[in-house]
């Protein structure tokens, strides 16, 4: 593990040419490289290797190793908890995240900010894999202590880093197949889909974030005119929103007392509801239950930060 992490921090090879590559540069390199049999299963054509290269590079992360950690399950990327584990170090520095504690049982991750005066944790454990419904894949059953550290990482880089990760999640996280390999990485088995153009152009994915609209419209096929793809939501801009206004353990509380593992494992409609309850005010009883140390003087500060942005926004388009 340690040796991956340092491939993906070393900043000589984030600067290298490697991380800079043209589309052309991609699909000639994925061409060759499908060819040589040596790359996962799941990537069968020089476009499939293409998408992974082009998510590498937005994270500065080179194409050799996106290829071996990165796959794209359900139109998201997925990546070896390694990996989130080597982009936030590579970001933050060697202290800002650590696994404390990982076994059959339990998992605890410990993790801080620039800024932070003390360090935080996040713990998850068998029993609330099993009262999230996860016990179903018999993966999780065979390797608990994997599944559990995974499922930790994954939660504490979207709560606390989420700008190192981009949007990725972990192998099993979007309910695909996954195996563990000999030395305990998570592997995902799932074959990306690829279907062919017929009668049109493939559009570049386009984000939209203005004010609870946290979706995506993804990438689609064009085969008829009054043909229109439909947005989806994008759960890691659904989750900066809601951490935009109440601390991530609140978050945290509330999803274990619906019975999930963690705010990752909510159905995603149900988080969107919830941050359209936190614009129109909401926050304050939210807190109220689910965080009743925090006080109002948590909530006080959260009106502020948000009154502070609003100003500068307003000030930013008054100079335009």
């Amino acid at each position: 593990m340690a040796d991956r992490q340092q491939l993906a921090i070393r900043n000589d090879i984030a600067a290298s040419p490697l991380t800079n590559l043209t589309v052309r540069d991609m699909l000639q390199l994925g061409s060759s490289l499908v060819g040589t049999g040596f790359l996962p299963a799941t990537i069968k054509t020089p476009e499939q290797a293409m998408a992974i290269m082009l998510k590498g590079q937005e994270l500065r992360v080179p194409p050799m190793y996106s290829l071996s950690n990165i796959v794209i399950v359900q139109g998201k990327p997925s990546c070896s908890a390694e990996l989130m584990l080597a982009l936030i170090q590579r970001d933050f520095g060697q202290r800002a995240v650590r696994v404390k504690d990982s076994t059959d049982q339990s998992c605890t991750v410990e993790y801080r900010l620039d800024g932070w005066d003390d360090i935080q944790s996040y713990a998850f454990t068998i029993q609330q894999a099993e009262q999230a419904g996860l016990f179903k894949n018999a993966v999780w059953k065979s390797y608990p202590a994997a599944m559990l550290r995974a499922r930790c990482i994954s939660a504490v880089a979207r709560m606390a880093f989420p700008g190192s990760i981009g949007g990725m999640y972990v192998p099993g996280e979007l309910g695909e197949a996954v195996t563990v390999t000999s030395d305990g990485e998570i592997v995902s088995t799932a074959t990306m889909a690829v279907q062919a153009p017929q009668g049109g152009n493939v559009p570049l994915q386009a984000h939209s974030m203005v004010d609870e609209d946290v979706t995506t419209a993804p990438a689609t096929i064009r085969r008829a005119p009054e043909e229109v793809s439909q947005a989806v939501p994008d759960r890691g801009k659904v989750m900066q929103r809601l951490h935009s206004y109440v601390p991530h353990d609140a978050l945290h509380n509330w999803a274990i007392s619906e019975k999930y593992g963690s705010v990752s494992d909510m159905p995603i409609d149900t988080l969107i509801d919830m941050g359209k309850s936190f614009k129109t005010g909401g926050a304050t009883a939210f807190m109220a239950q689910h965080a009743p140390a925090a006080g109002q003087s948590t909530i006080d500060g959260l009106d502020d930060l948000h009154a502070q942005l609003d100003r500068q926004q307003a000030a930013e388009r008054a100079r335009q």
